[in-house]
């Protein structure tokens, strides 16, 4: 709820607002077990909110401060492990494609996507459509180009689900 709540406050340019309910979705984290089947023990709620603190900061105009955090969520999920990826990982990942789009990295988005596929091995049709809708509108480019053939591999969902974990 408060990160939901910091977001809203983050629109309406709210900055103390926002800060302040970032703080509870720490505290309110701060009491949560990590769950075994994430990787490093971080919980899928410790992604939320820098996903959240990073949403925050491009909502304030803050687009320098956003970045780290999306680094950051990256640098977590890609790091190497004797495990498999959590299959969340492709989905957390749509959250650095799109702070690369915000920013204008058109090829770091690209790559992002393949990121995505080579770390988790296969996207969900659903996923791989929100990938695709993501960076369509940059189809000319080159980089985007190879992105999208590497979707292509990846089955179209035939419904309106999007396939994303809960």
């Amino acid at each position: 709820m408060q990160l939901v709540e910091a977001l809203a406050l983050a629109r309406r340019g709210y900055a103390a607002g926002a800060a302040r309910a970032l703080d509870h979705a720490d505290e309110a984290a701060a009491g949560l077990h990590p769950a075994s089947n994430e990787p490093f023990g971080i919980t899928a709620h410790a992604y939320a909110v820098t996903v959240v603190r990073a949403g925050v900061s491009l909502f304030l105009g803050a687009r320098h401060k956003a970045k780290p955090y999306f680094e950051a969520l990256a640098g977590s999920l890609l790091a190497h492990r004797t495990t498999d990826p959590s299959p969340r990982t492709a989905f957390w990942l749509l959250y650095a494609a799109d702070m690369h789009l915000t920013l204008g990295e058109i090829d770091l988005a690209a790559h992002t996507v393949h990121r995505a596929i080579n770390v988790t091995g296969l996207l969900s049709p659903g996923l791989a459509r929100q990938y695709r809708q993501r960076i369509a509108y940059h189809a000319q480019e080159p980089a985007v180009q190879r992105a999208l053939e590497h979707l292509a591999d990846v089955p179209k969902a035939s419904g309106p689900s999007g396939d994303l974990p809960a």
